[in-house]
Formats: C-alpha cells, sequence, structure tokens
C-alpha cells in the first residue's frame, strides 16, 4: 500500500522557526511501515513544503500527526484526502484526547503510540482482520464512534527500528538538526503537560548500544544532535553512561537536549555534558513566582533556577529558558517580572508562553468544566495567544504584556550585545527571534482587540448597558456599607476615571420601607440632567463565602432594592472580598462600564492602590 505520512506544518512562525526539526512519531511510522513492505513518503510541511494534490494522488492511505496547534491544517488536509476517496488515519496528541472531534476528518483516528496499532489496522484494511480487536484505535460504524480499548505503551523501545530520514522530502542531516530519543514518559506530573497523559510516568529507556547506534546512523555528519526527551538527566546514572561511552567512542558531536534545574547539582554530569560538546540546553524553568511554581507541581524554586543557569554557564552550555505566564497565581506584570530575571540571569534565549490548555491535561479539564475557555480554535493554542479567562488579570492583559516581553528581551540592544561578546550563534538567534515578533505585531494586536471586546460586553452584560458613551453612568452612589478602606479605593479609582462619586446610607433607606431610597436618589439627583446612573452595592464576605447559594442571596437583595429605583438607575454587585488578591479583575470589569480606555483604567487602578494600603 502506498502510504503519505504528513506532519502538517505549525499555524504561525515562532522563535524556532529558524531549527526546523521534525517530530519522530511520523519518521518512525514510515520506518515501520516500510520494513513491512509498504510504499511510504514523509512531508513535514516545515522541512519539505506543504503537501501538494499530486502528494494525495499518489497515495492510498494518509497518515496525519497533529498537536494541538496544527490540528485545524491536520483537518484540512484531512477533508481533502477523504474527498478524494483516500483512506484517512490521524495521530498525535490531539487526537488522542479529542477522537470524536477528529473523527469528522478522518476514517481512523490511532490513540497514543501508534507503532503497534498502526500495522495491525493496515492488516485489517487488507482483509485480514477487524477493527474492533484492535487496542488503541478509534473509528465510526453506522454512524456511531467505537472506541477501542487503550493500548499498553510500548515496552521494549529496543525492538523499533532505527530512524530512516531519508524517507523525509527535502531532508539533509548535514544541514538539518537530527532528533534522537534516549527514553519516553517523565516522571513528574505537571499540570499543564500532555506528556504523562501521553507517554506515562514510568520512564522507559532505549538502551545506551542503541542510541550510539542512532548516533553513528544519523547524528554523526548531522549539523546539530538533539536529544529530543522530555528530560534527558531524569536517570542521571544512565545519562551519565551514554555519556562516557561517546567519549571513548569518539562520537563528538554538536548536541542539545531538555532537562530540569536539577541536573546542575550533578557536577560529574556537568563535566560529561561539556566534555562531549553539549552546546545547550532547554529548561523548563515555568515561572518565577513560587506559587504558580507550587500550584503546577513544578517542584523547583527561584533560587534552585539561579543557581542552575550559574553551573550551567560555568561548564560553558548556553541555556533556552522555557517560561509560562497567566497561571491562576500570576499577577499583572508577571511577563516583565520574567523578562527581568532572564536578562539579570543571562539566560541566552527564551520563551515566554502563555499558558495554554492543552486537552489530556489537568489545567484544560478545569478550565472547561470552569467555562473559562474563549476559544477552541485550536490554531491559536500554541502559547502565542490568551486563550483562556485568567484569575487575577484579563486575557487583554496577558496577551500585550506577554508579547512585549518578548519585544523587549529581543531588542536590537540584545543582539548587538551578544554579537560584541563573540557569540555569533546566540546573536543570529536573537535577530531571527526580533524579526518574528515584529512580524507578529499586527496579528497580536488585532486578536487583542478581540479579547477587549469581549471583556466589555461581559462586564456591561450585567448592567444592560450599551456601548454607547451616552448611556454609561456619569455619577455613582456608594452604599455606606462598603468596608473601609475599599471606599476609599473605590473613590479614587471612579474619581480617576472621572466619575462623581457619591455616599448614600442603603441600610437607613432600606429599613424605612424602601421607598425613602427612591426619594434619596432623587433629590440628589437633578432631573433635567439626569442620565444613566448606577448604585453600587458590596457583595459582603460572607455572601462571597457561600459561592452559588451566596449569589442567590445577591440575585434577591438585587430584585428588592430594584423595586425602589427610580427611573434611570441600576444597580451592580461588588465582590469587594475578592479571593487570592483579584482585586484588579473586579476593577476592571468595574472601570469597563464607564469608558473604553484600558490604559486609562490600569493607571487609575494603580493611582488608587496607595489609598488601599494606606
Amino acid at each position: 500500500m502506498r502510504i503519505l505520512f504528513i506532519e502538517p506544518k505549525s499555524p504561525a512562525e515562532h522563535v524556532f522557526s529558524l531549527a526546523r526539526i521534525p517530530r519522530l512519531g511520523s519518521v518512525l511510522l514510515a520506518t515501520i511501515m516500510r520494513d513491512h513492505g509498504h510504499q511510504v513518503r514523509v512531508v513535514v510541511e516545515e522541512i519539505g513544503g506543504e503537501v501538494t494534490p499530486l502528494d494525495l494522488a499518489w497515495s492510498e492511505l494518509v497518515a496525519i500527526s497533529t498537536i494541538t496547534s496544527t490540528a485545524p491544517r491536520a483537518y484540512a488536509i484531512g477533508d481533502e484526502a477523504k474527498r478524494l476517496g483516500k483512506k484517512v488515519v490521524l495521530g498525535g496528541p490531539h487526537v488522542t484526547f479529542l477522537p470524536d472531534e477528529a473523527l469528522a476528518h478522518g476514517h481512523f483516528v490511532v490513540r497514543g503510540e501508534g507503532e503497534e496499532t498502526l500495522p495491525e489496522l493496515l492488516d485489517a484494511l487488507g482483509g485480514a482482520g477487524d477493527f474492533s480487536t484492535i487496542a488503541g484505535l478509534t473509528f465510526a460504524r453506522d454512524g456511531k464512534t467505537v472506541e477501542n480499548p487503550k493500548r499498553a505503551l510500548v515496552g521494549d523501545l529496543d525492538s523499533l527500528p532505527v530512524h530512516d530520514f531519508s524517507l523525509v522530502r527535502g531532508w539533509s542531516g548535514r544541514k538539518g538538526i537530527v532528533p534522537i530519543a534516549t527514553s519516553r514518559g517523565c516522571p513528574f506530573n505537571c499540570k499543564f503537560c500532555s506528556v504523562v497523559p501521553m507517554f506515562g510516568r514510568r520512564m522507559r529507556f532505549y538502551s545506551t548500544d542503541r542510541v550510539l547506534e542512532e548516533i553513528r546512523r544519523n547524528g554523526r555528519n548531522a549539523k546539530h544532535v538533539f536529544f529530543c526527551d522530555d528530560n534527558f538527566a531524569a536517570n542521571p546514572r544512565r545519562a551519565k553512561e551514554l555519556l562516557r561511552r561517546m567519549v571513548e567512542e569518539g562520537l563528538r558531536i554538536k548536541w542539545s537536549t531538555q532537562v530540569r534545574v536539577d541536573a546542575a547539582r550533578d557536577e560529574e554530569l556537568l563535566g560529561l555534558m561539556q566534555r562531549t560538546n553539549c552546546y545547550m540546553v532547554y529548561i523548563g524553568f515555568e515561572s518565577i513566582n513560587p506559587r504558580t511554581l507550587a500550584a503546577v507541581r513544578k517542584h523547583q524554586s527561584p533560587d534552585q533556577m539561579r543557581g542552575a543557569i550559574r553551573a550551567f554557564h560555568r561548564h560553558g552550555i548556553h541555556i533556552h529558558g522555557m517560561f509560562i505566564v497567566g497561571a491562576d497565581e500570576d499577577m499583572p506584570g508577571a511577563a516583565e517580572e520574567t523578562r527581568r530575571f532572564s536578562r539579570r540571569m543571562g539566560i541566552d534565549s527564551v520563551q515566554f508562553m502563555m499558558l495554554t490548555p492543552l486537552p489530556g491535561t489537568e489545567t484544560y479539564r478545569e478550565l472547561e468544566e470552569s467555562g473559562r475557555l474563549i476559544t477552541r480554535d485550536w490554531g491559536l493554542y500554541d502559547g502565542s495567544y490568551a486563550v483562556f479567562d485568567p484569575h487575577l488579570m484579563t486575557a487583554w492583559d496577558l496577551q500585550l504584556e506577554t508579547h512585549r516581553a518578548y519585544r523587549r528581551f529581543y531588542s536590537w540592544f540584545s543582539v548587538v550585545r551578544k554579537a560584541i561578546s563573540f557569540d555569533p550563534v546566540f546573536a543570529a538567534i536573537r535577530w531571527h527571534a526580533r524579526r518574528i515578533v515584529l512580524r507578529s505585531r499586527k496579528r497580536i494586536r488585532e486578536y487583542a482587540k478581540i479579547l477587549l471586546a469581549d471583556i466589555m460586553e461581559r462586564a456591561r452584560t450585567p448592567l444592560g448597558v450599551v456601548s454607547e458613551k451616552r448611556d454609561r453612568p456619569k455619577r455613582v452612589f456608594l452604599a455606606e456599607t462598603v468596608e473601609e478602606p475599599y471606599h476609599r479605593f473605590l473613590g479614587a479609582f471612579l474619581g480617576g476615571l472621572g466619575v462623581k462619586v457619591e455616599s448614600i446610607d442603603l441600610d437607613r433607606c432600606l429599613r424605612e420601607a424602601g421607598c425613602t431610597l427612591r426619594s434619596e436618589l432623587e433629590r440628589r439627583t437633578l432631573a433635567r440632567r439626569r442620565r444613566s446612573q448606577l448604585l453600587l452595592v458590596p457583595l459582603r464576605e460572607e455572601m462571597s463565602a457561600l459561592g452559588r447559594h451566596g449569589r442567590d442571596m445577591v440575585r434577591s437583595l438585587s430584585q428588592q432594592i430594584d423595586r425602589y429605583l427610580p427611573k434611570g438607575f441600576r444597580l451592580l454587585a461588588l465582590d469587594l472580598n475578592p479571593v487570592n488578591d483579584s482585586l484588579y479583575r473586579a476593577a476592571v470589569d468595574l472601570g469597563l462600564v464607564f469608558c473604553d480606555n484600558m490604559r486609562l483604567i490600569q493607571g487609575a487602578y494603580r493611582s488608587a492602590l496607595p489609598v488601599l494600603r494606606a
């Protein structure tokens, strides 16, 4: 059978666009199927160009591997292949966790590792078996989805063949970066990571002899070797054994890999990495906020991060730092603080990625259940877009602050500084990254406008306030039951927005049969100048703590007060006892009722904070 393996291109440029590294899944599966007697081709779109109609016409079966951000492109290819009458198989992390979605664009979904599932599927397609007996396969029968039991992970990795990169269209090992895996799985369990749901927590290793064979065949003449393990030093003893053997056999290659900060505590390992010409390590620092690190179960501290950076640099090893911004513990300004940390510590290159809830992860499940996902446009799930509603800041803040931090880190000054420090490779990397950041500015701003419009709509909906400026409240009556110092804070904050604030004794007015409230408000508002006015009532601490029941109490109180409001007045309940210091979010939601200028709202908030802390 003629099988076309496809790895779709990313939806947009990213910091690794210069280093075109194929994922191993399609290459390995193509090698296996070639060894089974099939004709195979591999198209990695970021290396060999886009799939063409001629490619699809040649194939009998199209196998597409996709991560979340490439899913729209994968689905488009699947739809076109189906239209041409080709059998379509989808695999990879994204469709593993959303097989029902994927089946709309293909005939079969291979969940999890496919080295055993795909050959069995090909045998069944040849008439030698039943689809329902193939573990790890999802397919449709009579209009219904059939999800077979999960397949066990591959136990003996050495049983898999050496990857044949010559099958990849446009591949040149001498010019490219060759990925080599020495293990699968990760013993850690970070909330936002899909590695454990996909490959398990139990580490599985290739033997040292097998890894050396991969290096001899694919890595010896490569421009660069990337050990693509999720944690190369998860077993330090084994990692050091491999590096010693590389020294003994004279395999002096230029290489990089992914490690955790704890690898820097092993001086022997660092020495071997330096001796074998390790050029760079990719470290998932994730955050400099200890609360965020604890919340995502990263099990490291900022001090350990600083120590690791110094240790790797001391051994002449460059560092690519990977950070996430936007966790529920991150406040506005987190991206800028991370940038300053990165620059102060001399990290050579960085990724400031917005926390992205990938399907299959605990983060995705929590945000989906709480209704905080902003979009399911998977093309935006590449870390460059805010796709969920953060807790302590707005999605608009997260989007623009992260992009600004990127732009400032990859400044022209940083490019020049790397160049004059005789580091031409990272000068080129920073120059390339800066070009990408600048080219992305227009689409980032357009997306930020969409986020802001959504935030405004949600902020004004409870009041029924439309976007017309003439309908916005110009005067606010604030219930005196608002506790100090929040009363002073609200006065200063709203005053900064040009809104007049007056106090009213709400409890007394309600005690006096409610009619006093109407007369009091009418007396203090000139009819000839009346516009849409607003009465602010606090959501008391005991109501906030009651959750849904507390909201029901507020609704009941609102209905009671509404009966006594003069015409043109609206009521807004304020949460003045925010959990985890989320006062900023409450202030933004309130400020958007009065104006469209987020910069003005942010300035008014910052100006009012000293009043709150006084």
